[in-house]
């Protein structure tokens, strides 16, 4: 089965925003067809969690033709899944309610489905060698997916070292199983593309509403994360490995859109605190991600994103 897994780094690095509730859930098993299972893999801290309520409403996202509600059973430890019937193909969007100790939590997850199996707007030729998609026209190249691929590969390996030196036995074993098959689909293009688009397109966005990034701004950021990966022996020989001068001038170029990306998010803050002064900060920033997301939604529509099969 192909699967979608965006990763917890690409999630801080790129986007920054992440619920309080420190509960995600990702795609992961992305629908070929109308009728097809739906499987979410929700964590809590980055771990598996069991025993939630799971429940999603399913509606497209460019074309009002209603929506349904359908409830997730739990197939696995923290993976849950739901059988789809979908009418029509095209661009879907999932909001889902996640149930914990009488608590809901909601997140936003986009996904294309095709009556014949295969991503909507997919082409079979690329218009030049080594373009994998094109956002209004700007390529994304093979060279990306690879680094986006390292990235996720790399913050696998963290999570490994952690895990071993806090966890023991049964536990630990479960969580490198986890870790094992998160790592078998690090490199799903799906996956990777959903990475680039969302950066790309919430970068565009902030261009739109004025926002830049400075030079200092990103060297800031860059200083943070060097030091932080640096300092970790395991990070360090990975880099290493990869290329060191090949690894930071393609994080430069990642974080001056990345710093786009938190002034949108800095945005949605600033709106929540304005529309809500006496809420708790926990209720500020679960808001300002939700209106984060939807916004988000709203640009991606909004852009023609075509994607090549090589």
């Amino acid at each position: 089965m192909k699967k979608i897994t965006v990763l917890s780094l690409l999630l801080l690095f790129l986007f920054g925003c992440k619920s309080t509730s420190n509960i995600e859930a990702v795609l992961n098993y992305q629908p070929q067809h109308l009728t097809d299972v739906f499987q979410v893999s929700i964590t809590e801290n980055e771990k598996p969690i069991s025993d939630l309520q799971v429940v999603g409403t399913f509606e497209m996202a460019k074309m009002d033709h209603g929506s349904a509600e359908l409830e997730f059973h739990e197939i696995d430890n923290g993976l849950y899944e739901t059988n789809l019937d979908l009418p029509m193909d095209g661009d879907w969007v999932s909001n889902l309610t996640i149930t914990q100790d009488e608590e809901d939590f909601e997140q936003l997850i986009l996904f294309q489905v095709s009556s014949e199996g295969t991503q909507q707007n997919t082409k079979r030729v690329a218009p030049e060698k080594g373009v994998v998609s094109t956002i209004n026209g700007q390529p994304i190249l093979e060279d990306d997916l690879e680094f986006y691929h390292f990235i996720n590969h790399l913050q696998i390996t963290l999570y490994r070292e952690k895990d071993k030196q806090s966890h023991e036995g049964k536990e630990l074993e479960e969580l490198m199983q986890f870790w094992d098959a998160q790592e078998k689909e690090a490199g799903n293009v799906n996956t990777l593309l959903t990475q680039i688009i969302r950066l790309r397109a919430v970068a565009l966005l902030a261009t739109e509403k004025g926002h830049t990034s400075t030079p200092e701004e990103v060297d800031h950021e860059m200083a943070k994360v060097k030091n932080e990966l640096m300092t970790q022996p395991v990070a360090k020989e990975l880099i290493q490995q990869f290329g060191e001068d090949r690894f930071w001038e393609k994080q430069q170029s990642q974080y001056e859109l990345i710093v786009l990306s938190q002034k949108v998010q800095q945005d949605m803050l600033d709106k929540v605190k304005e529309e809500k002064p006496d809420a708790e900060i926990t209720e500020v920033n679960y808001l300002a991600h939700q209106e984060y997301e939807e916004l988000l939604v709203a640009q991606i529509e909004s852009l023609n994103i075509e994607v090549y099969l090589q």
